[in-house]
């Protein structure tokens, strides 16, 4: 399936988003984590790297998914629906 220039553009746009919402997540988990060790909580480095990795991953993929993704294939479905018809 090849994208044409159009979709790609339109994909680029909500990846970057979704890479913005990812940082901000990040520091948001790295920052919630420090003020628990402030308070006197044990917080292990190893789950705070994986909540900010999973909460970045996640981040990026629903942005993409929800913006880009899927309006491009509701596209290229009607599209195809027209054509047939």
């Amino acid at each position: 399936m090849k994208l044409s220039s159009s979709e790609k553009q339109a994909l680029l746009g909500p990846f970057v988003v979704g890479c913005f919402v990812g940082v901000f997540v990040v520091y948001a988990t790295v920052a919630f984590n420090s003020e628990l060790r402030l308070n006197g909580d044990t917080v292990s480095t190893a789950r705070c790297i994986a909540e900010a990795v999973s909460g970045f991953v996640l981040s990026v993929l629903g942005t993409f998914g929800v913006l880009g993704a899927i309006p491009v294939a509701f596209h290229r479905w009607r599209a195809k629906e027209n054509r047939n018809a």
